[in-house]
């Protein structure tokens, strides 16, 4: 806890001078590369400061979200924090039921779960819902959840497969990467779950090919990375990848892209970097 703390308060003195210049939100983010475990549910409590009478959010983003994994989020808080945890379950019809969206706006932690990803932001790209978590944002709340907080989400266009021997082709082709709509609470960072284990490195370096002024990040299962204004720091058990700046970007005739150099950075537990 104390360790924590005096994290937030050194990222707040360096980052004061660069403040007075770019006005950020003053809430934090949370984001999650994979489900959210015991240990990292109290990291999250912890990170966002939660008062008394603050209120959890649990926002599913599947259609029908099993209730044993909700009722085994819930349980996760409770067993860091007396906080109320409101699970709040949009649809079309709802969408703009101003109970639900005050419950939204108001709450400290917002955790947006992983799932149907790009359906649920097509349900609520400019709508009430977007507008409310943005808004809770940028007044001190802590979002917390995978790829959709950032400004885009990506997913290979194909899987190649060679003809022959029917195995997948493992190469770094151009235009293979299609880019979805996220919140774009963070534009600076294009994010990858499960990383490291799902040995995601030709999504991720394809991705930043195609935007180079993004950083590329992979959080593995287990890993949080938890951001404030432009710092960011690396919590859980696995590691977090950081793909960045690369240079003499270039692609062949077989449409197989190369570049000279790139930056490559591997953080663990307690580890801290700043973002663009």
């Amino acid at each position: 806890m104390k360790k924590s703390m005096f994290f937030l308060m050194m990222m707040g003195l360096l980052l004061k001078a660069e403040t007075q210049s770019q006005i950020y939100p003053k809430g934090n983010l949370f984001l999650l590369g994979g489900d959210l475990n015991g240990n990292l549910a109290e990291k999250l409590v912890e990170v966002s400061q939660l008062g008394l009478r603050d209120h959890i959010v649990v926002l599913p983003t599947l259609s029908q979200q099993p209730d044993s994994v909700l009722e085994s989020i819930k349980n996760q808080f409770y067993k860091v924090c007396a906080n109320k945890v409101i699970q709040l379950q949009f649809d079309e019809v709802n969408i703009h039921n101003l109970t639900m969206l005050d419950q939204l706006g108001t709450a400290k932690i917002i955790l947006v779960l992983n799932g149907e990803n790009k359906s649920f932001m097509d349900l609520v790209a400019k709508t009430p819902i977007y507008d409310a978590i943005k808004r809770a944002y940028k007044n001190g709340s802590t979002i917390s959840g995978g790829k959709s907080l950032c400004k885009y989400m990506i997913s290979e266009k194909q899987q190649r497969v060679d003809s022959l021997t029917n195995d997948k082709v493992r190469a770094l082709y151009a235009d293979n990467i299609v880019f979805y709509g996220g919140f774009g609470l963070t534009d600076s960072i294009i994010v990858t779950t499960n990383f490291v284990n799902d040995s995601k490195y030709n999504q991720l370096l394809s991705a930043v090919y195609e935007k180079p002024n993004f950083d590329g990040i992979g959080i593995d299962d287990g890993t949080a990375l938890f951001i404030h204004q432009n710092m960011a720091r690396v919590y859980g058990d696995g590691q977090v990848i950081k793909i960045a700046n690369p240079l003499g970007l270039d692609v062949n005739q077989k449409g197989l892209i190369k570049f000279q150099n790139i930056d490559f950075s591997v953080y663990t537990d307690g580890d801290s970097f700043r973002l663009r």
